[in-house]
């Protein structure tokens, strides 16, 4: 008989559907919990050792359980844990602060999903729901009676619930500022975000590009906190309500919308907006929130010899199956100093020595150096950053990172061989290299 301690195999399956794909990656946070991704789900590790801690019964199995329905194909984790463990593994030394950041960064991408699920919930049901009120008016428009429309099930607990989520998402957010800035806050000004950025402006200058992020963004994050505060304190000027499928003149009909007052905090005001539109750009708001932050915090930390830098994919080299876009690796800038080093020992300089260590550079973008610039892009569904205009709202200012507009040369590792610099290459990014 096999011993507990012993080790072990298991094969990972999916409890509620027929799924034999591969696993995409296995991480592990601070030896504290196994986490296994495959393309469309997340599964936890249990040990024997987890579920008998005592050792009171040997023959204790270990096992698993899944604890996500979207697993690394989404951006919603591929571009927040995924990606940014593979980072701070890179850029970070073992200790209380890379441990902390692990277990932040976990937890925000733990929100994220829960109100991927919520949106999902929604959404889903959308065509059915649709389906169904066509079909029912058309047979019965001749009639003066039309039966009850179909609705969207749990409509009302998961709108409301991705609002709560969704301010504790920014909370947090701005507490994992707090472990590279020191940022007060107090339980009584948590969601004062304002007040924050205005304590980033005055008192960490070097987290400039930071604060500029957060004030663009902060048009949607108020007008989600305030939506969240309404629910939980309403009030004159602080009111939503949600409204099902719902039949209007002329035998028509309207999917799920909700209507908001905003104005005792906010100067907004807004009728019968589709719920799953606005959750889902809500949702992409928040995924390229989150992932700002990081790429700002961890950039301000990377080691000052400038020995590490952040790069970006070209849209080619991302992986359907795992959309990672951004990794940290060795700097352009250590490599002359290498070069020039290997130079003077009399060392012989050769390809296979950038190849080894996985720059990459030919197919990457250096992030850090077009960090500020923030323009519209299409979001992981394919629709706008910006919270929707209306007529009669504020105008919304550009909300996301876009991309980034230059790039490096198609042979950069070979122009290395040849030039203190990329640009001096002669034929730069248009063809071989020299």
């Amino acid at each position: 008989m096999q011993k507990r301690d012993d080790a072990f195999s298991i094969t990972i399956n999916d409890p509620d559907l027929i799924d034999e794909s591969a696993i995409i990656a296995m991480e592990n946070i601070n030896d504290k919990l196994l986490l296994i991704f495959k393309e469309n789900s997340i599964y936890k590790l249990l040990t024997a050792d987890l579920i008998d801690p005592q050792k009171t019964q040997p023959d204790t199995g270990h096992t698993y359980e899944k604890i996500a329905a979207i697993g690394a194909g989404s951006p919603y984790v591929a571009r927040i844990f995924l990606q940014f463990k593979r980072i701070v593994d890179q850029a970070f030394s073992e200790g209380t602060l890379k441990q902390r950041l692990l277990e932040q960064i976990w937890s925000l991408n733990e929100q994220l999903l829960l109100c991927a699920q919520f949106e999902s919930n929604i959404r889903e049901q959308l065509d059915e729901v649709m389906h169904k009120c066509n079909v029912l008016i058309e047979q019965n428009k001749s009639n003066c009676a039309i039966p009850a429309l179909a609705k969207v099930k749990n409509l009302e607990n998961d709108a409301k619930s991705f609002l709560l989520v969704g301010k504790q998402f920014l909370i947090d957010c701005f507490k994992l500022i707090s472990l590279f800035t020191d940022l007060p806050l107090g339980a009584r000004d948590e969601a004062h975000f304002d007040k924050h950025i205005k304590w980033l402006e005055q008192n960490r200058p070097a987290f400039e590009k930071l604060s500029s992020a957060l004030n663009n963004d902060m048009f949607w994050i108020r007008r989600l906190s305030e939506c969240r505060n309404a629910i939980e304190h309403p009030g004159p000027g602080q009111s939503l309500t949600i409204e099902n499928t719902k039949l209007h003149p002329g035998n028509k009909f309207s999917l799920p919308t909700w209507s908001y007052d905003l104005t005792s905090r906010l100067n907004v005001q807004e009728l019968s907006v589709p719920v799953h539109q606005e959750l889902d750009v809500y949702l992409n708001n928040m995924l390229y929130f989150l992932e700002d932050i990081l790429l700002l915090c961890i950039s301000e930390r990377l080691p000052s010899d400038g020995m590490l830098s952040i790069y970006k994919y070209n849209e080619e080299e991302i992986k359907p199956n795992c959309p990672i876009k951004y990794y940290c690796s060795l700097s352009a800038k250590f490599f002359f100093k290498a070069k020039t080093s290997l130079t003077l020992q009399g060392s012989k300089w050769h390809p296979d020595m950038i190849a080894r260590t996985d720059l990459r550079a030919r197919y990457l973008t250096c992030w850090p150096e077009a960090c500020g610039l923030r323009v519209s892009e299409p979001t992981a569904n394919g629709k706008s950053h910006h919270v929707t205009q209306r007529a009669g709202s504020q105008e919304a200012p550009p909300l996301r990172l876009g991309k980034i507009s230059d790039s490096l040369g198609p042979r950069y590792e070979e122009c290395l061989l040849h030039h203190e610099s990329w640009k001096d290459c002669p034929r730069q990014r248009t063809g071989p290299c020299c």
